[in-house]
């Protein structure tokens, strides 16, 4: 049997090292934390950019070629800020309703982010093989903006594509 002082010394012991570990716990995750702040920041740095310098002005001359369609809607509209979204009325010349969305996330792959389209055209006139959504994943730096533009472009241009064959005859 052990006295009573090497027990006080075992507890003491043991406190001492579950505050060493929980101080060496703490550290790591401020220091995590911090990192994801600093990849958040770099984030929506490249998001903004991308948004206002090449989806924005892609999506906001399409809305200028139709008098059906709305104001684009974009960061200050929604609750996440890298979204933009353009709505377009029923009319007799376009017998439907038609949305698309840009939509800018973070990936897995650090230093990467997505960018996401889709759209709805509701009645749908197109073909077996037409595509309603797509994604891109760009580096998060300006020379992935290149990319980010043909994209952008080509998710449009298949928009039109279905949207042109609703119009009244």
């Amino acid at each position: 049997m052990t006295g009573i002082d090497d027990f006080k010394a075992g507890i003491e012991d043991m406190i001492r090292r579950s505050d060493e570990e929980a101080s060496h716990r703490k550290a790591l995750h401020e220091e995590k934390a911090g990192k994801r702040n600093e990849m958040l920041l770099h984030f929506d740095r490249y998001a903004d950019e991308i948004q206002e310098q090449v989806i924005a002005p892609r999506v906001t001359y399409l809305a200028s070629k139709f008098s059906n369609s709305m104001k684009p809607l974009m960061r200050e509209e929604f609750e996440y800020r890298h979204r933009i979204q353009l709505h377009f009325a029923h009319t007799e010349e376009f017998p439907c309703i038609a949305d698309i969305t840009f939509l800018i996330v973070h990936c897995d792959v650090r230093e990467f982010l997505s960018v996401k389209f889709e759209h709805v055209i509701l009645p749908a006139y197109v073909t077996p093989n037409y595509k309603f959504s797509d994604s891109i994943q760009v580096k998060m730096d300006s020379s992935s903006y290149p990319a980010v533009a043909q994209f952008a472009e080509s998710c449009i241009e298949t928009f039109l594509s279905g949207y042109l064959r609703t119009k009244a005859i």
